[in-house]
């Protein structure tokens, strides 16, 4: 080895010495070293989101058909309970606090979920045809190295998806990954004890034992009702899922498909 092959070498493990150690550090600190998921756990959590993904609008689009077929029937009412002269501003006001509302409901209804399924429902649309302008928002609790959520976007384009990690060395490695596949994945360093999940509409995480414990009480003050949490490997303590798919991997991991608020929510 020459000199330049010398100091090539001495140049990488300089840079390599510190990048380990603070791997090291936030492994100890976080209980557990970030590790990638496979790629049939990937698979089988991006169809997942998917799904989840398929039902909310689907709800959405339900209820928004509900309030639109009941317009006539208050428009009824108030002709035969409100006096003639009357009839027609209260009907103005109605009409305008109705549309109004229906404004509101089709901007805040991306979070609702699905309802319970039976055999006769009918088949739900795919989520590129769906007419949302506002993409869901799926939040990974612990996004690592970010190859799971760069799985998730490159099969379900038309959600938006946030990631966030505490570990620099695999947060500078997912962001580095999202520039290359020019996706619009927002990798955020941050506390996953401390987030606000109160805007995500589905919420996946791949941890361990200790923090799916942790991270429990928390979902469940800051969740919305209905929102979709898609744990791989670990269940959430004290919940009971809607499904569980088991992967077609090695060890044939699970993952578990919960719903705030649903009547399976809790054990």
């Amino acid at each position: 080895m020459g000199f330049y092959g010398i100091v090539v070498l001495c140049v990488v493990i300089m840079l390599a010495i510190p990048a380990l150690l603070v791997l090291v550090y936030y492994s100890w600190r976080n209980g557990i070293s970030p590790m990638p998921a496979s790629a049939r756990v990937r698979r089988t959590m991006s169809e997942q989101v998917g799904l989840a993904a398929e039902r909310i609008i689907q709800l959405q689009q339900d209820k928004i058909d509900t309030i639109t077929q009941q317009m006539p029937q208050i428009s009824r009412q108030i002709a035969t309970e409100v006096e003639p002269d009357k009839a027609q501003s209260v009907w103005s006001t109605s009409h305008s606090s109705a549309t109004d509302s229906l404004a509101l409901f089709t901007d805040s209804m991306i979070s609702s979920a699905r309802p319970i399924e039976s055999k006769s429902s009918p088949p739900v649309e795919p989520l590129s045809r769906t007419t949302s302008e506002t993409p869901l928002q799926v939040i990974e609790a612990g996004s690592g190295w970010g190859t799971l959520a760069l799985h998730i976007i490159q099969n379900n384009p038309n959600i938006r998806i946030t990631g966030i990690e505490n570990s620099p060395l695999p947060l500078f490695c997912s962001r580095l990954l999202s520039r290359w596949k020019r996706t619009n994945i927002q990798f955020q360093q941050g506390d996953i004890y401390l987030y606000p999940y109160e805007q995500a509409d589905i919420v996946v995480c791949y941890l361990f034992p200790g923090a799916m414990r942790k991270l429990r009480p928390i979902l469940e003050q800051c969740c919305r009702p209905h929102t979709y949490v898609i744990s791989a490997c670990f269940a959430v303590p004290e919940w009971e899922p809607e499904q569980i798919i088991l992967c077609s991997d090695w060890y044939h991991t699970p993952v578990y498909v919960y719903r705030c608020g649903h009547r399976s929510y809790l054990a």
